[in-house]
């Protein structure tokens, strides 16, 4: 019986090193987060690059990559 291997890459979010399989969408990492299209207050950026939310769905994630997820908070 023989098994598909995916290929590991390694990124970092928010300076956190993370190891996952290739072939990752930024959406699907970022719902690992709980956040989807319709969370309002976040914004993405991959390698100091602002990631536009319809983006997210297509844009894959690359070995090496520097995310950035930036959660707007009102404060008084």
């Amino acid at each position: 019986m023989s098994s598909t291997l995916r290929k590991k890459l390694t990124f970092w979010v928010n300076g956190k090193e993370i190891v996952s399989e290739e072939g990752k969408t930024l959406l699907c990492l970022l719902q690992d987060f709980s956040i989807g299209h319709e969370t309002q207050g976040v914004a993405v950026a991959m390698n100091d690059e602002v990631i536009p939310r319809e983006s997210w769905e297509k844009l894959m994630i690359t070995e090496q990559a520097r995310i950035e997820i930036v959660h707007a908070v009102q404060g008084g």
